[in-house]
This record gives C-alpha cells, sequence and structure tokens, in this order.
C-alpha cells in the first residue's frame, strides 16, 4: 500500500487478497474501486510507481467480478500528463458505473534496489531464485466445438476451456467465469420421416416390400446395411428385437422412381436403432440405387394391422 496525499492504492483479486506485481487486480483506493474516466497509460504508470513497481504493464477496466458490486467507486477522473503521480488531478467523486472499474497489472518492484554493472565474483556465486507469490488463475483458449448431439431438429455443441493460463498458486484465486459454453446446432435440419409405398405411390405396411420413402423423396442404398434397416423400421413403429425387418434390397424396380428426388444418403447405423445413426441430406446416387424394404410385425401406431399373420 501507498499512502499519497490521502489517496491509498492498492490491487485485489476476486476474493478481496492483495496481488503483486505482473497479476491482474482491481484498483483499489481508499476501499473503494477507481473509474476508468480519464486513465491512460500514464495513469497507469503513476499509480503502479506510486505502490513501489517499475510501472504499469497494462491495464483494462470493466465489471468482471462479483466482489465489485460490494465497493463504493471513491476516485475517478485520474488524469496524468506523465507517469509520475505528482503530475496527475483527481475527483473523489464518481459519476461512474463497476462497468467502468479499473483492473491494473504492475511491472516490477524496484524502486528500493540498488546494484552494479560490475562485479568480483565466479560462477559458484550465481543466484538461482524460485519466486514465491499470489498467482491468480487465467483461462486457456477455448477448444474446438463438440460434434452436435443431434443430426437435426436442434442439438447442442460443447468447448470448454481450463484454468492453466496460469493455474491458481500460492492462495491466488481461481478463474473467474464459465469453464464451459454451449450453442444450439442443425436447428434447421429436417428429421428424416419415413414411409413405404407400392408400384403405385400408395402406403403399404408391416410383411410387404415397399419403396422406402423419406420427406416425400427415396433413399439411396450408400452405406445401407441390416441396421439401417432395422433402425428404419423401428423408426416407424414396427415391432422387432433382433429382426426389426424381414428383408431390403435396391434397384430401379419401378416406373415411379423416376418421378421422385432421391433425398436421404449414407444411413450408417451402428445398431438398429436409430439414434445410433448417421445420414446426410445430398446423394450422388442413380434411381439404381433406391431402397426397397419390407418391415417385420406391426406398426405400433398408425397403420393400424396391416401386414399382420397369424399361424
Amino acid at each position: 500500500f501507498l499512502q499519497c496525499d490521502g489517496i491509498e492504492f492498492s490491487l485485489i483479486n476476486s476474493i478481496g487478497k492483495a496481488v503483486g506485481a505482473r497479476t491482474f487486480g482491481l484498483l483499489m483506493n481508499n476501499g473503494g474501486t477507481v473509474c476508468d474516466d480519464a486513465f491512460s497509460t500514464n495513469s497507469a504508470d503513476a499509480i503502479c510507481r506510486k505502490m513501489g513497481y517499475l510501472g504499469g504493464f497494462k491495464w483494462t477496466s470493466g465489471e468482471k467480478w462479483p466482489i465489485q458490486a460490494s465497493f463504493e467507486i471513491t476516485l475517478d477522473d485520474v488524469l496524468c500528463s506523465n507517469g509520475e503521480w505528482s503530475s496527475c488531478s483527481f475527483k473523489s467523486t464518481s459519476d461512474c458505473f463497476h462497468s467502468e472499474d479499473v483492473f491494473l497489472q504492475c511491472d516490477g518492484e524496484w524502486s528500493s534496489c540498488s546494484f552494479s554493472t560490475t562485479h568480483n565474483c565466479a560462477h559458484s556465486e550465481d543466484v538461482f531464485l524460485q519466486c514465491d507469490g499470489i498467482v491468480d488463475g487465467g483461462y486457456s483458449d477455448f477448444g474446438e466445438w463438440s460434434v452436435c448431439s443431434a443430426l437435426c431438429e436442434g442439438g447442442t455443441q460443447t468447448r470448454t476451456r481450463t484454468c492453466t493460463q496460469p493455474a491458481p498458486a500460492h492462495g491466488g484465486a481461481d478463474c473467474v467465469g464459465e469453464a464451459s459454453e454451449s450453442k444450439t446446432c442443425n436447428e434447421d435440419e429436417t428429421c428424416p420421416e419415413f414411409s413405404l409405398v407400392d408400384l403405385n405411390g400408395n402406403a403399404v405396411g408391416a410383411g410387404v416390400l415397399g419403396l422406402l420413402m423419406n420427406n416425400g423423396g427415396k433413399v439411396c442404398d450408400d452405406d445401407f446395411s441390416t441396421n439401417s434397416a432395422d433402425a428404419i423400421c423401428r423408426k416407424m413403429g414396427y415391432l422387432g428385437h433382433t429382426a426389426g425387418h424381414l428383408q431390403w434390397t435396391s434397384g430401379d424396380k419401378w416406373t415411379i422412381q423416376s418421378s421422385l428426388e432421391i433425398t436421404l444418403d449414407d444411413v450408417l447405423c451402428s445398431s438398429g436403432e436409430w439414434s445410433s445413426c448417421s445420414f446426410s441430406t445430398t446423394h450422388n446416387c442413380g434411381h439404381s440405387e433406391d431402397v426397397f424394404l419390407q418391415c417385420n410385425g406391426i406398426e405400433r401406431c398408425g397403420l393400424e394391422n396391416q401386414g399382420r399373420n397369424r399361424v
């Protein structure tokens, strides 16, 4: 601390502990914060020097920590014509908000030191030094966004950062702010809605081989598999355990195919559940790759009892 003309300065961290050189701190004056009106590099240098440091390293302002709200703003309009406090003017009243509070980082503590640039030493007298001081935590940059949690109609992506730039040390404060953030993704992608039709475009149910439709178009067989067939049949509500489908094939079989667009491709499923599937709404297919599918069992909802067999 330094007392000068009734002005006492200090730097604190997010929990109110004093910090020293090369650590960003909230600039305090007589128990209150300092407003950034008229504040400049000269102001930062002058205040750091009056606290016994070499000068200002950098400064900023803002409402960064909850602790700010508990303080009054006790100094404003710190206008300095050079880096010495004697050149400064200020006001002890303010028209400021905590979004204008000054944060300051000072450079070194050197003003009390003397030294010589000549020596009479040997290397056995070389100094090894480990510094001990409060270090407040600082966040790293955010990492990459995660894969979207849903392929269509809205999912979530997250990314994280770590409190390692620097990590808190010697009683320093933890990082301020959230370690992760999220955003929505694939909101504009329409989820597939499947159906089966016959050669005239009429809906068919379980036990009947039909042309597989998706949102008014067809499905290409690229990456299509038994898992894909099971997953789609189950998504349409048909029963099935290890076999949600009876069979699937592909080809250019019916005249109706040429009048329909291909709207889904690369349906790749790691299991027989739709949640395991990925797909593409663009394609590089011809009608000879259109999928035909026959589902197993009765539909649980929608079509009633179509294709039900008894023995």
